[in-house]
């Protein structure tokens, strides 16, 4: 038989002419036989969109097309030495990034204290400011660090073209992280938005950004239809310049997940939504350019070297998407966030760019029958949602009703149950844990409160420019800060991990550790060959873990005289069956104070009902039964 690639290339019985999805469907339900196709191969997303085991090519698909954005490489930076934090950036700039983010926003407990040009000058002191952008970390009174740029770059001497900036004022986000009212931020934005316009070519004031919903536990097309509802708002409260001034002062910014197809067409529905958005209000089609961020959702503080694959996992998809650019955090940001790790993140960027060359295609997977229909199924339910809002008045209204949490409320329940029953699995967490691993549990993230100012304010000059050099005399902007938007108006957003609830588990273990010495420990009770019982054997083995339980083993023919509070029984539902009174002379025997099955099988359950006291298997509530585990073990929780 030839083997030469021009042989098997011409093979017909390869064509695509020659198959058809009939043809295949009906080749996969002979090899299923009984079993039902659907219940087997097709799955759904979190918004109900199905998921086929097989696509043809989209036939004249929609293109979209990055657009001439160069690829920004960005981190984020705050803490309380300027001096250190300079050395940082200064450091970090040199080995290849070309955005910086501050966090200079009052309202931020992270905050770096910067608040005169003079402060500025030592953060960025060695910068070359025209070379680079810099950028606010999304906050509501964004516009007054956002004017104090303005006055460092004026003190620069630097002319409108080589300033690029972005301030990120995103007073609607800060509302649903927060709770605090985003009304009095959102009438004021009129006229920042009008002086950027009129005097800057590479300045943005506004931010969408739907990161606060992503990292709340919301699905893919509710953050679409989430980011699309801010968007509306704030282009409704624009009233000095025309749309399509307007749109040009927005930034969009979403988080991704480590879903990769799923985040590509994420972010292509996003380009669509937009679009059609800015068509809607009378725009000519705008070059949508869409930042991305870490999914902080998907990152965990147990085995963090696994969040290179997630974050790399984004990355990949964020170029695939389309995105401008990635803010990509360091593999051990929930416990660490060493130098090491943040040059990781760097290089993440530069691989998939100079290497992998991912940003050598635009929209590489158009025409892609899985990415398509992901992405029309996407556009479908986040324009249903985005109406729903609009019904309620717009975003901000449906955040004081409550709708926007109880959405976010109804989704992050299910991924919660999928997480503990195990549909939804994290590698280094919930699958194949370290039990060995040094670990440092990260504590549920708090709602940020606000910095509140001084209770005497000075009002801001009547112009930006005359506010502008106000700043750049050295004027200390917190002494205009205004503290109406510091109103509880709404219920906030409270930050979700998918890894949290093992984390939990394991401090548990952690303390036991440290107060007995040892690890609390499982007996698990074989009955058979190894054949037998080796799969449940493995399977309760790595399901304990997780939680930082041990387990030890003893083969209940041999008897052992046993004294412990938890044991689990491991065998086949054959052996369960045939020898049921060997396993229950055997469990009456010993001083077992609770056993545990491994495997649900009614009939076994049945005939082993006044041995057992519960049951571990592929379905069971995880997170339940591994917290009532510790319990019995004697690591309460503190």
């Amino acid at each position: 038989m030839a083997t030469d690639r021009h042989s098997w290339n011409n093979n017909s019985a390869f064509e695509a002419s020659a198959f058809s999805l009939t043809d295949c469907r009906s080749s996969a339900e002979k090899l299923l036989g009984d079993a039902d196709l659907n219940d087997t191969l097709v799955s759904d997303t979190a918004d109900s969109i199905e998921i086929q085991p097989l696509y043809l090519q989209y036939k004249n698909a929609p293109f979209y097309s990055r657009g001439k954005h160069d690829w920004e490489i960005c981190q984020t930076y705050t803490g309380d030495n300027i001096e250190q934090v300079n050395q940082q950036i200064l450091s970090d700039l040199t080995e290849g990034i070309s955005t910086v983010e501050l966090t200079l926003s009052s309202q931020s407990a992270s905050s770096l204290t910067c608040n005169t040009v003079t402060d500025l000058e030592r953060l960025l002191k060695g910068v070359h400011p025209q070379m680079i952008k810099l950028s606010l970390t999304p906050a509501a009174d964004n516009a007054l660090h956002g004017t104090l740029l303005l006055a460092y770059y004026y003190r620069q001497k630097l002319v409108t073209e080589h300033i690029n900036c972005a301030f990120n004022i995103d007073p609607i986000g800060h509302q649903a992280r927060t709770g605090l009212s985003a009304s009095s931020p959102l009438q004021q934005i009129d006229t920042i938005v009008e002086h950027c316009a009129s005097h800057y070519t590479n300045v943005s004031s506004l931010c969408a950004d739907s990161s606060v919903y992503h990292n709340a536990g919301s699905t893919e097309a509710q953050e679409l239809a989430f980011l699309l509802a801010t968007t509306v708002d704030y282009l409704r409260a624009i009233t000095t310049v025309d749309i399509e001034a307007a749109f040009k002062q927005l930034q969009f910014r979403l988080a991704l997940d480590s879903d990769y197809f799923l985040s590509i067409a994420k972010l292509r529905a996003a380009r669509e939504l937009l679009g059609q958005i800015a068509r809607s209000c009378g725009a000519s089609a705008p070059q949508i350019a869409i930042d991305t961020v870490t999914g902080t959702r998907s990152m965990a503080a147990l085995d963090t070297s696994v969040n290179i694959l997630r974050t790399s996992t984004q990355a990949a998809a964020a170029m695939a998407g389309g995105a401008s650019g990635y803010l990509c955090e360091a593999y051990d940001s929930l416990v660490e966030n060493s130098s090491t790790a943040r040059r990781l993140a760097r290089n993440t960027h530069h691989i998939l760019k100079e290497e992998s060359g991912l940003l050598a295609i635009n929209d590489p997977t158009r025409g892609s029958g899985y990415i398509e229909s992901l992405t029309e199924g996407l556009c479908s339910s986040a324009w249903q949602l985005f109406q729903q809002i609009e019904a309620q008045g717009g975003m901000l209204k449906s955040l004081e009703s409550g709708f926007i949490q109880q959405q976010i409320a109804s989704a992050r329940s299910k991924r919660e149950h999928a997480i503990a029953t195990g549909d939804k699995t994290i590698i280094g967490v919930s699958q194949y844990p370290n039990l060995q691993e040094k670990t440092v549990v990260a504590d549920e993230e708090q709602t940020t409160k606000p910095k509140l100012q001084n209770d005497e304010t000075v009002e801001p000059p009547p112009s930006i420019t005359a506010f502008v050099g106000v700043l750049a005399d050295g004027e200390d902007v917190s002494n205009f800060q205004s503290q109406t938007n510091t109103v509880q108006s709404s219920e906030p957003l409270t930050p979700y991990r998918d890894s949290l609830a093992y984390e939990q588990l394991r401090h548990r273990s952690n303390v036991f550790l440290e107060s007995n010495g040892n690890r609390p420990t499982v007996r698990l009770l074989t009955f058979g060959t190894k054949k037998d019982y080796s799969a449940r054997f493995k399977f309760c083995t790595d399901f304990f873990a997780s939680a930082g339980i041990e387990t030890t083993v003893d083969a209940i023919e041999e008897k052992p005289k046993l004294s412990t509070p938890l044991a689990v029984l491991c065998s086949s539902d054959k052996l369960y069956l045939s020898d049921t009174q060997t396993i229950s002379n055997a469990l009456d025997n010993s001083a077992i104070d609770n056993v545990w099955l491994a495997g649900n099988n009614p009939k076994v359950i049945s005939v082993l009902k006044n041995n057992i006291k519960d049951t571990i298997h592929l379905q069971c509530d995880r997170i339940k039964l591994l917290n009532e585990a510790l319990t019995l073990l004697g690591a309460h929780q503190s």
